[in-house]
């Protein structure tokens, strides 16, 4: 379920309730599994209660920041900002809606019917429960990334993290023995990292790039140099002459 609710769900918390159900689900099924032991079940439970403390305090954070009041902003933009600050400004509606959601579920079915097939053919010498939990979550953070990696960076990050958990799960799973403390904390840092580096740069796209919606359009917008700016028109004075020596005639009055 948490799987399919990564692909489908709009909002960020929603996406990161998926991404906390996904997790859970990998977590509940390790125990069941030979030769992880129980140390690699507690060590995957902190990793995942850090990383999504980290990213849910940064997005309950920047919720209460409103593009539009932040000071210094040309006119054009603040009401720009605050049109986009607007309930349900951003969701689609109508046929549009209907149409998002459809792709997303087929996307999803797709997903999982791959998953399947996946581990009934390559299981990898591993239980079929343990392959089906592996191409789920990998596929899932794979099609996140690829359907909304390059539009919303929550979604990117879901599907990093989840691409993550897929090895880090894979690890546990296909080893020929359990991983190693060292193994375990490194890999518990390393996606710890990963999510302090995904809160910093939302905190940027934010209040730096001004996307209301945490979108990467504006990204894009900047490096194409499409930003709206403002003319200004400077009134020149040319009565008065110029001093002869700065390498030009005097310009008069009369030209």
């Amino acid at each position: 379920m948490g799987s399919a609710a990564l692909l489908v769900l709009r909002g960020d918390r929603l996406v990161l309730g998926a991404l906390a159900l996904q997790w859970l689900g990998l977590i509940v099924s390790m125990p069941g599994m030979p030769a992880v032991p129980l140390g690699s079940v507690a060590a995957e439970g902190v990793t995942a209660a850090v990383c999504l403390l980290v990213l849910g305090l940064t997005l309950r954070n920047l919720d209460r920041v409103e593009v539009s009041t932040m000071p210094g902003l040309p006119e054009h933009v603040r009401r720009a900002a605050a049109q986009a600050e607007q309930p349900g400004s951003a969701t689609p509606q109508g046929r549009e809606r209907m149409a998002d959601a459809a792709w997303l579920w087929a996307v999803a079915l797709v997903a999982g019917i791959a998953g399947f097939g996946l581990a009934r053919i390559y299981p990898q010498g591993a239980a079929e429960e343990g392959a089906l939990a592996f191409y789920w979550v990998a596929l899932s953070g794979a099609m996140s990334l690829v359907v909304h990696g390059t539009r919303h960076a929550v979604k990117m990050a879901a599907g990093l993290l989840a691409l993550l958990n897929a090895g880090a799960f894979a690890l546990q799973l296909l080893g020929p023995t359990a991983p190693s403390p060292v193994a375990l904390v490194l890999m518990a840092a390393g996606r710890i990292a990963v999510c302090v580096i995904l809160a910093y740069m939302w905190a940027l796209i934010k209040t730096v790039f001004l996307s209301v919606d945490l979108g990467l359009d504006s990204l894009f917008s900047g490096r194409d140099g499409q930003w709206a700016t403002e003319t200004a028109i400077v009134p020149v004075d040319y009565t008065e002459p110029i001093e002869p020596g700065d390498g030009v005639g005097s310009v008069s009055r009369d030209g």
